[in-house]
């Protein structure tokens, strides 16, 4: 009796989770892109130190990114999704998402959201805490969404100026259109992405 009501509280689970289908959807439209991103700067790494952190970073890909090709109800991404439709509505919208994340004994987890209200960019920073995503921080900026996508914004290690890795990723409606992915010491200290980082982080 105990086996089979763990199995029907296990399935009801799965039932009421799927609830939201285009949150799921655009979770792993999103990793994919993540992950090709990934795999595109290992291979083009210009150092063998990059290239090694570009891999390292792939091979925790399923802990960071869980449901590349299926939904892990936990991701740390599908809780930021789910966070921030309580305040924002994406659909027929543009909008941005900087995650920064900074490695160590304890990693750190900080989320930008960047979206349009007018000729103002509305950005509103987040961060990882006990489980959950918190809002810590809102400001207003003239950007477009051209700035974050700068060739130049990606430099060599020993010039690069983020402590840690910065991934950037650029929407419309519910699916992602471009991204990009610095790992530490790799953005220029002169980007768009680092001004706007540098508020709360």
């Amino acid at each position: 009796m105990k086996i089979l009501t763990c199995l029907c509280i296990g399935f009801l689970g799965i039932v009421n989770n799927v609830d939201n289908p285009s949150i799921y959807n655009l979770l792993q439209h999103w990793n994919k892109m993540s992950l090709s991103v990934l795999k595109e700067n290992a291979a083009s790494a210009i150092t063998g130190q990059e290239r090694e952190l570009y891999q390292n970073r792939l091979e925790a890909m399923p802990e960071a990114w869980e449901g590349v090709d299926s939904i892990n109800y936990k991701s740390i991404r599908l809780l930021f999704l789910e966070q921030i439709s309580a305040d924002f509505n994406w659909k027929d919208k543009k909008w941005a998402v900087i995650e920064v994340v900074k490695n160590g004994e304890i990693k750190r987890l900080v989320n930008y959201l960047i979206y349009y209200n007018g000729s103002q960019a509305n950005i509103i920073a987040y961060r990882y805490y006990l489980d959950k995503w918190i809002k810590i921080h809102e400001w207003q900026e003239h950007l477009k969404m051209v700035t974050l996508f700068k060739k130049k914004d990606k430099v060599p290690m020993d010039k690069g100026s983020n402590v840690g890795d910065v991934i950037v990723t650029s929407f419309k409606s519910g699916f992602p259109l471009q991204s990009a992915y610095f790992v530490e010491n790799t953005l220029d200290q002169g980007s768009m992405i680092k001004s706007i980082i540098s508020h709360s982080y």
